[in-house]
């Protein structure tokens, strides 16, 4: 595969010394593909759309029952007979368990894009990337919650880094924080080697990946099981609101 140019932010985060690097993960070994199943590639889709969703969003938004989820996600993140890591990989975070691409997300993130797909958090990050600033009272109406609801949340996302607080006039607001711009830029500046890596294991997996079109937010992906062709449609960057 050729070397792709590199944009302008990753070429000025190595001028900077501060280059965002992407985990380097052993290729499962081949053999029985994985994706050949039409419900197991929805699953993968999803999670590559939506990393760090729990068992319980997924099957809800894909309509897939949770006990069939489950046996995809464990055949997804089965390691292979080497401890090569699977497709997709899981880990707890607040007593939930979730799913990202291990070679397509840093284990560092895990937590930020959890919190960020998780639903009361995730509300309120889409709420205050919307507005820009808020106030706590703000916040209340506007998600039409109680106080108790939102108070542990909101303190879960200062202490991440994903917003940042203060108190003013005896008014306490919020903004986005320094991580969500840092996993924003990352994100944004590896989008192509992110791509690239995303071709390689549906290529890998068997399931002869061929791009059909290509735009500034999604990728469209045919792939094969050798009976049916199917079209898989990939963000180019994580949704981060």
């Amino acid at each position: 595969m050729g070397r792709r140019r590199e944009g302008v932010g990753r070429a000025l985060q190595r001028a900077l010394g501060t280059e965002f690097v992407l985990p380097e993960v052993e290729p499962r070994e081949g053999g029985t593909s994985l994706l050949m199943s039409p419900r197991r590639q929805r699953v993968f889709e999803y999670v590559w759309n939506h990393p760090c969703a729990h068992l319980r969003r997924m099957s809800r938004e894909l309509r897939i029952p949770p006990q069939s989820l489950r046996w995809h996600l464990l055949r997804l993140t089965k390691k292979g007979d080497k401890g090569e890591m699977g497709l997709l990989a899981s880990r707890t975070v607040k007593g939930k368990t979730v799913y990202f691409a291990p070679w397509a997300l840093r284990e560092d993130d895990v937590p930020l894009f959890a919190s960020l797909s998780n639903g009361m958090r995730g509300r309120i990050v889409r709420l205050v990337a919307q507005e820009h600033r808020v106030t706590q009272s703000e916040v209340f109406r506007t998600l039409k919650t109680y106080q108790q609801a939102v108070l542990p949340p909101l303190g879960d996302l200062t202490r991440l880094g994903l917003l940042k607080t203060w108190k003013e006039d005896g008014k306490r607001f919020y903004e986005l924080g320094e991580a969500y711009g840092r996993l924003q830029g990352n994100y944004v500046a590896a989008s192509a080697e992110r791509l690239d890596r995303l071709l390689a294991v549906l290529k890998h997996d068997g399931v002869s990946p061929k791009v059909q079109s290509r735009g500034d937010r999604e990728v469209q992906v045919q792939v094969s099981n050798g009976v049916q062709k199917s079209v898989l449609r990939f963000r180019t960057t994580p949704p981060m609101r």
